[in-house]
């Protein structure tokens, strides 16, 4: 009663260096060991001599926050994705593109030209936006905790921007079945809302081995639609897609 059961493993590699804090490197496969000593070593001299990265943002009104924080771990430059012949730094690392509103075919060759040039980019965006009304508002309709919520559409442009990698937002709004009170503040009140176009993410969720460190809490997405992957047109476009978090 002999049996056969195949399984797809991988390694994980802990770097020690004495005063300083361990390397964790996951999800090393066969086709990453020709690269993986020079990896080791560029790590080790990381530690010794920090390289500090620098970052490209471009989000609308209501995301002051976020290059903020990007801000403590590097420069920060703001980029104007809503023109027409927009420009990507190329001596930045990173590029966050936050609800992206005008997308033509320069965004997408600007785009290409980041990513084939070795840096990263992060996309961000829903089929749906959520707008919050007061009790106050005449036009706004009323409920008991004196709050209301409409969903809009968005505009096009997220699905233009995703479209030439493989990838197509459905028209869905993702609600959590566990969702609870959401806080809300309107000028000086703050007013419970039950939203379950709230989503929570937690780790159990998640596939972060590629990462450089598991993230432990939780993550919230609000009016998060769905995306539908065509893995030919992902191949086709010269990428590769892994789910790394859902519901």
């Amino acid at each position: 009663r002999d049996e056969h059961d195949e399984k797809k493993i991988w390694s994980s590699l802990v770097l020690a260096y004495e005063g300083h804090p361990d390397i964790l490197i996951q999800g090393i496969e066969t086709a990453h060991l020709p690269h993986l000593e020079q990896l080791i070593l560029q790590h080790l001299r990381s530690l010794t001599r920090p390289v500090q990265p620098s970052f490209a943002v471009a989000a609308p009104a209501g995301y002051e926050v976020f290059p903020q924080i990007l801000s403590q771990h590097g420069p920060v430059v703001y980029v104007d994705m809503d023109v027409t012949r927009p420009h990507l730094p190329l001596d930045t690392d990173i590029f966050f593109w936050l609800e992206p509103r005008r997308v033509t075919d320069a965004h997408l060759r600007q785009l290409r030209r980041y990513v084939d040039s070795g840096r990263s980019v992060v996309l961000a965006g829903s089929a749906y936006s959520v707008e919050y009304r007061s009790a106050g508002d005449a036009a706004a309709d009323t409920s008991a905790a004196g709050i209301r919520y409409r969903v809009h559409r968005s505009p096009p442009a997220w699905e233009d921007l995703l479209r030439p990698f493989g990838l197509r937002p459905l028209p869905d709004l993702l609600m959590d079945r566990n969702s609870g009170a959401l806080s809300v503040t309107f000028g000086e009140r703050s007013i419970d809302v039950e939203a379950p176009f709230q989503l929570r993410n937690l780790p159990a969720f998640r596939d972060f081995r590629n990462f450089r460190t598991p993230a432990r809490g939780g993550l919230s997405f609000v009016a998060a639609s769905a995306l539908e992957i065509d893995p030919q047109r992902v191949s086709a476009a010269g990428f590769r897609t892994d789910v790394v978090a859902t519901t």
